[in-house]
């Protein structure tokens, strides 16, 4: 087994080819920069790759259950989508993907909302599979309210947000807004890909 800092004092003398379960710019980069950390000294060649892939869940998806099961959606339809070689010794297929969703935590009756990513990770022949979570920004309670009364199968709490306040903040990111700039999603994304993809890496190599 590896020993903990093991990852980055591998010779290099790999190829990593990463397929991401989205075209989104903002989750490409979170993979680019935790790719990076990961496999900074443990390959000598990198690809990470953007592909469609749906979901299958609500468009705001509520809970872990709901969310996670749509990170795992996205991450079967990527691995359809690019026919993946297998690894072939000096090449490694990995295809990571990432879901968003709000979820509550304990003491539930306090009514708080929290905006969290689960990300899973798993190797081109799926043999091997990890899974991480980002931390939770707190949500406003009333936009939550509003998106669910407008239909999760339609509608987000970040459309919500940016509707209510046009032209402050980014859609695709009300972390960074409702934070004043201190945790952007990208961060957070970064956080548990690189928690995912380092786990996923080591189970690999022990194979």
């Amino acid at each position: 087994p590896l020993r903990p800092g093991e990852l980055s004092r591998q010779p290099a003398a790999m190829r990593v080819n990463i397929v991401v379960a989205s075209r989104t710019r903002l989750k490409m980069e979170a993979v680019e920069y935790a790719a990076r950390r990961v496999f900074a000294a443990s390959c000598d060649e990198l690809t990470v790759t953007g592909v469609a892939a749906a979901s299958g869940i609500n468009e705001q998806p509520c809970g872990d259950k709901e969310t996670l099961r749509g990170a795992r959606n996205r991450l079967a339809e990527a691995a359809k989508t690019l026919l993946l070689v297998p690894d072939d010794g000096d090449k490694v297929n990995i295809v990571v993907s990432m879901e968003n969703g709000i979820v509550q935590r304990p003491p539930v009756e306090s009514g708080d909302w929290f905006d969290l990513a689960w990300v899973v990770c798993a190797s081109g022949d799926a043999r091997v599979q990890t899974t991480a979570c980002s931390a939770g920004v707190p949500f406003p309670v009333e936009a939550v309210e509003e998106a669910r009364e407008r239909g999760f199968a339609v509608c987000t709490v970040g459309q919500v947000l940016a509707e209510r306040h046009a032209g402050e903040m980014d859609r695709q990111d009300p972390h960074a807004w409702l934070t004043g700039g201190v945790c952007k999603r990208v961060e957070l994304l970064e956080q548990a890909v690189s928690a995912a993809l380092a786990m996923l890496w080591g189970r690999m190599r022990e194979e």
